[in-house]
């Protein structure tokens, strides 16, 4: 089976403002900034049943309204060995969270694997910098990614299936319900 994964980003007029972020903090400590802003909800791995899955995501969203995703701060993430990300660290609401269980529900009632985590330990977040190598342990100031009023709107999930390790392609958008 493949790795699919579900998705929110922000809408158009959020998106630009949290570019300009990504793209500010990415020169101030001279990283890269990430051009596909989003927050990964879930990961339904192994999925075989394509048709299937599209058919339970798409009754699923008719039960999902629009709601806003407030921002906490950035942080400096190290994962895998790979060299540092910042990361947009997102507050949990219980849209979010609800969210994130009812979708690991669903993966695990069709017989699919999906994040392990329980939602409590979960942290989303919105990846906004790539650091080199030689950086990503030199961002010491404590201060540094404090920001605040930070917040966007998501309407739609977005269902992606991974093609390579960084590379991700749309299979699917989901318009919630109004």
């Amino acid at each position: 089976g493949r790795s699919t994964f579900i998705i929110v980003r922000p809408e158009s007029e959020d998106y630009d403002k949290l570019f300009k972020l990504s793209e500010e903090t990415a020169r101030v400590i001279h990283g890269t900034p990430i051009i596909d802003l989003h927050l990964t909800i879930q990961a339904i791995r192994n999925v075989n049943d394509f048709t299937s899955l599209r058919e339970r995501l798409e009754k699923y969203r008719q039960t999902l309204c629009p709601f806003e995703i407030k921002v906490k701060n950035i942080a400096r993430m190290n994962i895998n060995n790979q060299q540092g990300r910042l990361w947009l660290l997102v507050e949990k609401n219980p849209s979010l969270e609800g969210m994130y269980n009812d979708i690991r529900k669903i993966a695990q009632n069709m017989g699919y694997d999906s994040y392990s985590y329980k939602s409590q330990d979960w942290m989303p977040h919105v990846k906004i910098v790539e650091l080199s190598e030689n950086r990503s342990t030199q961002i010491k100031d404590p201060t540094f990614g404090a920001i605040s009023g930070i917040s966007f709107t998501v309407s739609r999930l977005e269902w992606t299936v991974q093609k390579e390790p960084e590379r991700w392609d749309l299979l699917e958008q989901f318009p919630f319900s109004q």
